[in-house]
């Protein structure tokens, strides 16, 4: 990268020098990272590491740092939304590819490994609530890649569907990363949508939205949920290695949802953290 400068309002540091948003410092952060929605659910995850180094809250970002086994890892919350994720992957690309003193890149390019574990609703009837799903590939429609243009090339139904617009992009696990951690469980197609309940397709008090559920179960999209797409085009665009797995607490083409959808984000969580420690 050239040495420009970025300006004050551009990258903004607070007075501690830590990044705007997430509030933490360079030296604050892991280099393996592990992503949830809920700023509640970091504690979740903490608890199994083996020691924690530092606790910060800013906004809906709840950012826990500490070790298990021979791995230091970061635990923060995004909040909901691709609009979230964006402000989340920049902030913490800056911190380890920025001199946020001088505010310009830094020569040498360092990679994050960023785990997202999420919950989501199955599209596909023989996929149960409980189960874990790796988004092998994760589509949206919210026009992040109008501002992040990756190239990705699609190889599925849906780019030849009336479903797919311009506004649509395609992404990708990494799948260098998936084969490293070597975690078995399902693996399907996400769909990344811009909201919970008419986004989603969820017949609300006044629209109904069934056809475009049933095209996207046509199509073999097996889940759908809120952040997946944003956070694989952010890594693409900037250079990091990203996998999203989901705790599937409900089933849209059957109407179930989890009876105990705590233990199942419980157990995705064990298990993650299991092939992480390996």
């Amino acid at each position: 990268m050239g040495q420009y400068i970025l300006t004050d309002a551009e990258l903004i540091v607070r007075p501690d020098g830590s990044i705007y948003h997430l509030g933490i410092r360079p030296e604050e952060l892991a280099k393996t990272i592990i992503t949830v929605g809920d700023p509640d659910r970091v504690p979740m995850v903490s608890q199994y590491l083996d020691e924690i180094e530092l606790e910060k809250r800013s906004r809906e970002f709840a950012i826990h740092t500490g070790r298990l086994g021979g791995t230091r890892m970061s635990i923060i919350s995004t909040g909901i939304g691709t609009g979230n994720i964006e402000i989340v992957m920049h902030e913490l690309d800056y911190l380890v590819n920025m001199d946020l003193n001088r505010r310009i890149p830094l020569q040498q390019h360092t990679g994050l490994r960023i785990i997202r574990l999420g919950t989501s609703g199955a599209l596909q009837p023989d996929i149960p609530c409980g189960s874990l799903l790796l988004s092998q590939n994760a589509f949206a429609a919210d026009g992040l890649n109008r501002y992040y243009p990756i190239d990705i090339p699609v190889n599925h139904p849906i780019s030849n569907s009336e479903f797919w617009t311009d506004h649509c992009y395609w992404t990708q696990a990494d799948s260098a990363f998936a084969s490293a951690l070597d975690l078995s469980c399902l693996q399907g197609v996400t769909y990344t949508a811009q909201g919970f309940y008419a986004p989603q397709y969820r017949n609300t008090r006044k629209q109904l939205n069934r056809d475009k559920q049933k095209q996207l179960q046509s199509l073999g999209v097996s889940n759908i949920e809120m952040e997946t797409a944003g956070i694989y085009l952010m890594a693409e665009h900037l250079g990091h290695s990203a996998l999203s797995y989901n705790a599937i607490l409900a089933n849209r083409a059957t109407g179930e949802f989890h009876k105990h959808p705590g233990k199942a984000v419980e157990q995705m969580i064990k298990t993650v953290l299991e092939a992480l420690s390996h």
